[in-house]
């Protein structure tokens, strides 16, 4: 099913939608997503592609783990989020591009990962805190046994470096051949969480950065 419409966010997609249990493929654009009560998931949905929308954080994480053999998931340009939860088993490919304050990605076979974060997002205004014993990395990046590429743009790598920083990973990527990397190395804290990524990685094969 796609659903590309013209008239803004203010058009709620319809709750009979979400009783179409047989989707294997759902692409929503420029609207409001609400799941009904009684939602009970997309068992055959392997891919999930979400643009220009509006929602709430308990809303798109049921969305996401009610579907257990999604593949393929893109979040891109929202409102109203402010933590995402993405809690996907299979999931082998992720695209999330917008503003949010925190992101928890549990996705153990993911291999492939663009990650971008608006730079209006508080995520990025907040300020370290001094002896935050949290590690975003781990939270976004300590899931993902399997990446073999994995880009970081928009100020992501800003968001990552807040708290602790750790020099060696609950997991190391073995498989991760491919970085990208969008990164300011007047900053320190992005410098050494580079650093740290790339240790990380034993088999690295291609590294992209950009300044």
């Amino acid at each position: 099913v796609v659903i590309k419409l013209n008239s803004g966010l203010e058009y709620r997609i319809p709750s009979c939608l979400f009783s179409m249990g047989n989707l294997m493929f759902l692409l929503m654009e420029n609207c409001t997503i609400r799941l009904p009560l009684l939602f009970q998931g997309f068992k055959r949905l392997t891919h999930l592609s979400l643009k220009l929308f509006s929602s709430t954080d308990m809303d798109i994480k049921n969305l996401i783990s009610f579907c257990p053999v999604l593949t393929d998931l893109r979040l891109v340009r929202f409102e109203g989020l402010r933590c995402l939860n993405i809690q996907a088993p299979k999931l082998e490919y992720l695209k999330v591009v917008g503003g949010f304050e925190d992101i928890n990605l549990d996705a153990p076979n993911l291999e492939w990962a663009f990650l971008s974060l608006d730079p209006k997002a508080k995520a990025y205004q907040s300020v370290p805190i001094a002896h935050d014993t949290e590690s975003y990395v781990r939270k976004s990046l300590g899931s993902l046994n399997d990446i073999k590429a994995l880009a970081i743009s928009g100020i992501f790598m800003k968001y990552l470096s807040k708290g602790c920083i750790l020099t060696k990973f609950p997991a190391v990527f073995h498989r991760l051949e491919h970085i990208c990397l969008v990164i300011s190395f007047s900053d320190q804290r992005q410098v050494l969480t580079a650093c740290s990524l790339l240790q990380n990685a034993p088999n690295l094969k291609k590294l992209d950065m950009w300044l």
